[in-house]
C-alpha cells in the first residue's frame, strides 16, 4: 500500500501552486523505504529533489510512524552523501490516498496526497461500511401529514425504498418512491439519492433530487448501532429546507425513517418534525 508515486498541490501566499510528488519504493530491510520527494512551482522556479530513507512503525489501527533514517539532496551533477535525520510524524495510507499528520492543533498541520497511475484510483469501499443496513428493499405505509417543501398531502401513503451499491463500492445508490392516495406511478414522488465518502472533509456526504423540484445536499454527522444521523439542506420551489433525519436500523429488517427537525426559510416545520416512517426489508 505505501509504495507508488503520490501527489498533492499547495497554494502558497503568493497565489502560486505547488506541487509536491513523492515516488515510494521498498529499501533492503523490512519495514523500511526509500522516497524522493519532488517540487515544481508553477512560477518556473527550477524543482526541488531530495530523498528520505525511513521506517514504518505501527502505532495503533490505521496509524503509521513515519521515522526518518536518512536524507539526501538529490542533484544530478553533485550526488550528495546520505546524512541522518529526524524527521517523524503520524501517517495513514487510506488505499489511494496518503494522510500526513504532523500537528493535530492546526488545520495547516495535516496534508493528504493521492496516489497517481495508469489506473481509476478508487475510493476504499470500507469507507462505505456504515452504509450497509441501507441496502435492500423495504416497503411500508404510513399516514402522511403532508409538507409544503416536498410537495406531499396530507393522505395515507406508500413507500419503496431501494438501496444498491455500485461495481466498486465506492458508491452507493437509493431510490425512494412514494404514492399518495390513489395516484398512480406516473405521478408518485420520486427521490433518486447518491451517497459518497468525500476525503477532503473526511465524511460520508450524500445528494438527492426529488420529482417536485427539491435538492439536497447532506452529510453523515453521526452513526452508532445502526443508527445514521444526517444533516441536510437545499432549495425547494417554497424556499430553503434544513433537517435532520434519522435512519434507523437497529431492529432487524426494519428501516425507521424520522425526521427530527424541519425547518422551511428558517421557520420550524412543528406540525412534520418527528414523522416516523416505519419501512419493513422484503428483499
Amino acid at each position: 500500500m505505501i509504495p507508488g508515486t503520490w501527489t498533492r498541490d499547495q497554494i502558497t501566499v503568493e497565489g502560486a501552486v505547488r506541487t509536491w510528488t513523492k515516488q515510494i519504493e521498498k529499501a533492503d530491510k523490512a519495514r523500511q523505504f526509500i522516497e524522493t520527494i519532488t517540487i515544481i512551482n508553477s512560477n518556473g522556479n527550477k524543482p526541488t529533489k531530495w530523498q528520505l530513507h525511513f521506517e514504518v512503525i505501527p502505532v495503533a489501527g490505521k496509524f503509521l510512524h513515519f521515522k526518518g533514517l536518512k536524507q539526501r539532496d538529490v542533484n544530478p551533477n553533485n550526488p550528495e552523501k546520505w546524512r541522518l535525520s529526524n524527521i517523524s510524524y503520524i501517517f495513514q495510507v487510506d488505499q489511494n490516498f496518503y494522510h500526513e499528520l504532523w500537528d493535530l492543533a492546526s488545520t495547516s498541520g495535516s496534508f493528504r496526497y493521492r496516489r497517481v497511475g495508469h489506473s481509476t484510483r478508487v475510493i476504499d469501499p470500507s469507507n462505505m461500511d456504515v452504509l450497509k443496513p441501507m441496502l435492500g428493499k423495504f416497503v411500508g405505509e404510513f399516514n402522511n401529514p403532508g409538507s409544503k417543501a416536498y410537495g406531499a398531502s396530507k393522505e395515507k401513503s406508500k413507500i419503496t425504498s431501494i438501496a444498491e451499491l455500485g461495481k466498486t463500492g465506492a458508491v452507493l445508490k437509493m431510490s425512494w418512491t412514494m404514492i399518495q392516495g390513489d395516484d398512480t406511478e406516473k405521478n408518485a414522488f420520486e427521490v433518486y439519492l447518491v451517497c459518497s465518502y468525500n476525503p477532503s472533509i473526511g465524511s460520508i456526504v450524500k445528494q438527492y433530487q426529488t420529482s417536485t423540484g427539491v435538492l439536497m445536499s447532506g452529510v453523515l454527522k453521526s452513526a452508532n448501532n445502526n443508527k445514521l444521523l444526517w444533516e441536510r439542506s437545499g432549495d425547494t420551489p417554497s424556499g430553503k429546507l434544513y433537517e435532520l433525519c434519522l435512519f434507523d436500523f437497529s431492529e432487524p429488517n426494519t428501516f425507521k425513517h424520522v425526521i427530527l427537525k424541519r425547518t422551511l426559510n428558517g421557520i420550524p416545520q412543528v406540525n412534520e418534525e418527528n414523522e416516523t416512517i416505519i419501512l419493513k426489508r422484503v428483499e
